[in-house]
């Protein structure tokens, strides 16, 4: 049987291509009384010879002809020797392969169990919008809900009906809904006596309150949240270092009060995961939610092939919060012939604009790196907004509305580190600083990036460069300590490659005879150490 009849894999030791899908050829003749031959001795069938023409992530095709069908084979194989004869050129490096014909780059892979799985379009996953329920409008009669997380096929909110004098709803069942609104003052599962004084705004406001019952108070006792200007507060020696710990000393309610709050467990092991929760349990009053589908207002949705991160009802919620969910979508966070600058005047709604840029950080940090750039701009005039500044903003908005439905797709496909990284080299006329850039991607969505201004001043465009590629190479270092630690990831952690786009710059740092680069860059640079022992390339 095989494996996944649409994969291709790049084979050194095959002397023939080999396909075990009939659909895939282009060109197919019969043949019979042939074997191929295995290199553990094995033999299977031939059945057919023909063309089939492979089209690679790039857009690029690759033909490849007298293609072996083989029902039995397992999986489908290019013979690279095969290639190299044609012209081919094949690069392995850093558990990755790069096909190249004629100095012209055709398409990539990257290493899978082994084998170089090559990137066809067959293989590519585009992350599929999260489609919106109809919208209708909230009747006169509502339901009391309470809220337990988001539906699994659409963007709609899941409830647990409380209470309902709708008879095609009933008490205790489960729906779904986009048309909500949220309360987060009422709690309709408590008892009345533990209600909170605060109604809800479409209750009658005629209705009588309760001017004898007293309301509840904490039993918790009261402490100062400050020790004012002239004490500073130092961690204590003496404090627990362990869970056991916490829960064995004098001030274990205190920690177990601390401790409360949204738990995300992640393993490979299932009987652990239930164990973890189990002893959780033994000394924490907790619920367990169950699979998580959000967390810290990321939600978790499961793909075919992978899951995806998004914050979709996030974004909305901000929108709706700045009045801009009804603005027009546009498909580009940021308009290039606006050209930002400090303002010398009096600041246009300074502490809106702060608390945007805020909801708007967390968000570009969380799941949406397209929004880095724009918002590391704005971010620096959050002291002194003008309206140029605003309309930038806006666009922003506008762009989010555009691309609500955005998110991360991971995939266990490809397991390799791998960085691009950027720079620009001073845009602003009255800034002599540039933009750096880096991103780096496991499994086919991005793990880390940033976009910042250069805390030095490059001369050239070949210098932003460097000083950019400086910082991917700190990231490109921690991260790799960081998969060193995983216990079951694979060992050693390929060499890290980082794209960079500049000629100058790759062959500028190629060369022998450069011997003043750590001078340039910095006063401390390990782009310097990486060109001698390279943790990328």
């Amino acid at each position: 049987m095989v494996d996944h009849p649409k994969e291709w894999f790049i084979d050194t030791g095959a002397t023939r291509h080999v396909c075990a899908d009939k659909d895939l050829f282009s060109k197919y003749t019969l043949i019979s009384g042939r074997e191929l031959y295995m290199g553990n001795n094995a033999t299977s069938k031939i059945v057919g010879l023909g063309k089939v023409v492979i089209k690679m992530t790039s857009g690029k095709e690759l033909t490849l002809i007298d293609v072996l069908h083989v029902p039995d084979i397992r999986k489908n194989l290019v013979s690279g020797s095969r290639l190299v004869k044609a012209g081919f050129r094949i690069v392995f490096e850093a558990g990755k392969v790069v096909i190249m014909k004629n100095g012209q780059f055709l398409g990539k892979g990257y290493i899978e169990k082994g084998l170089f799985k090559m990137n066809v379009m067959t293989v590519l996953r585009d992350l599929e919008k999260i489609p919106k329920p109809k919208q209708v409008k909230i009747g006169p009669k509502t339901v009391d809900c309470i809220f337990i997380g988001y539906a699994n096929n659409s963007s709609a909110y899941r409830f647990l009906v409380h209470k309902s004098v709708i008879p095609d709803i009933h008490e205790n069942t489960i729906i779904e809904s986009r048309n909500a609104a949220f309360f987060e003052n009422i709690f309709p599962s408590k008892e009345e006596k533990e209600t909170s004084s605060i109604k809800r705004a479409h209750e009658s406001t005629n209705e009588e309150t309760h001017e004898n019952e007293e309301p509840r108070r904490s039993k918790r006792a009261k402490i100062a949240k400050t020790f004012g200007p002239d004490f500073l507060s130092y961690a204590i020696e003496n404090d627990p270092s362990t869970l056991s710990e916490a829960l064995s000393s004098p001030d274990a309610p205190l920690w177990k009060e601390a401790i409360k709050n949204d738990m995300l467990i992640m393993g490979s092991n299932h009987d652990i995961i239930m164990k973890t929760k189990k002893m959780l349990t033994k000394h924490f009053d907790m619920k367990d939610m169950g699979e998580a589908d959000v967390i810290l207002g990321i939600k978790i949705v499961k793909a075919p092939e992978g899951i995806v991160l998004t914050q979709s009802h996030y974004i909305e919620k901000v929108l709706r919060k700045f009045n801009a969910y009804d603005v027009t979508p546009l498909r580009s966070p940021v308009d290039l012939s606006l050209h930002l600058s400090k303002n010398r005047g009096e600041p246009v709604s300074q502490q809106q604009y702060a608390r945007i840029i805020g909801s708007l950080m967390y968000i570009t940090n969380c799941t949406r790196p397209d929004i880095a750039y724009s918002i590391n701009k704005l971010s620096r005039f959050i002291s002194n907004p003008s309206h140029d500044h605003w309309k930038a903003l806006e666009r922003v908005f506008k762009y989010l509305k555009y691309s609500m439905d955005y998110g991360l797709h991971y995939s266990t496909y490809p397991s390799v580190l791998e960085g691009y990284c950027d720079a620009n080299w001073i845009s602003d006329t009255k800034d002599s600083k540039s933009t750096s850039g880096y991103v780096f991607t496991i499994g086919g969505g991005a793990v880390s990036w940033k976009s910042s201004k250069q805390t030095c001043i490059a001369r050239s465009t070949m210098e932003s460069e460097f000083i950019a590629l400086d910082k991917a190479g700190e990231e490109a270092e921690w991260l790799r300590n960081f998969l060193e630690d995983i216990p079951r990831w694979m060992k050693p952690v390929p060499t890290i490659m980082i794209h960079c786009d500049s000629q100058t710059a790759i062959g500028r740092a190629q060369s022998s005879m450069y011997n003043v680069l750590l001078l340039k860059v910095g006063k401390r640079s390990i782009l310097g150490d990486t060109l001698h022992n390279p943790v990328s390339t």
